[in-house]
């Protein structure tokens, strides 16, 4: 089966869509996620920065693996992931943060981006969380 590349503008870089520390690069939250992309393992993501820096290349990953929300964070591999409110700003910027209730209502957990009812079912619509072990990311340096 053929590789596919999916590209999008990253509205915002603040370490948490993507999210490239400890290891692994992971897209818990905003695009690709809100639109339903049918991402599979070995698809590759791209992001740009926005239109008013001239759309450079910011990251790209290869997925190697996809998860549910709540299996990511129930996952003791990606702990590192959940966000630590006092922690340094790599800590701050985690991603993990939803999980499901015993009834299956998706829970919120404190962070720092993604807040509110409105978000919460914007990301837990295609309730997917991208993984790459194999990824680029140049953050501040994206010219």
């Amino acid at each position: 089966m053929a590789k596919r590349l999916y590209t999008y503008i990253v509205k915002k870089d603040v370490g948490l869509a993507p999210n490239p520390f400890w290891d692994v690069c992971s897209l818990a939250v905003c695009t690709p996620n809100h639109q339903g992309s049918r991402v599979r393992m070995g698809d590759w993501i791209a992001g740009f920065r926005s239109k008013g820096q001239g759309y450079p290349f910011l990251y790209a990953m290869e997925v190697d693996e996809i998860l549910d929300l709540d299996d990511y964070f129930r996952d003791v591999r990606f702990k590192s992931k959940k966000p630590k409110l006092k922690g340094s700003w790599m800590e701050r910027c985690g991603d993990n943060f939803y999980s499901r209730n015993a009834d299956g209502v998706w829970k919120q957990h404190r962070n720092r981006f993604h807040i509110g009812e409105g978000i919460k079912r914007q990301d837990t619509k295609h309730a997917r969380v991208f993984l790459a072990r194999r990824f680029w990311y140049l953050g501040q340096k994206a010219a």
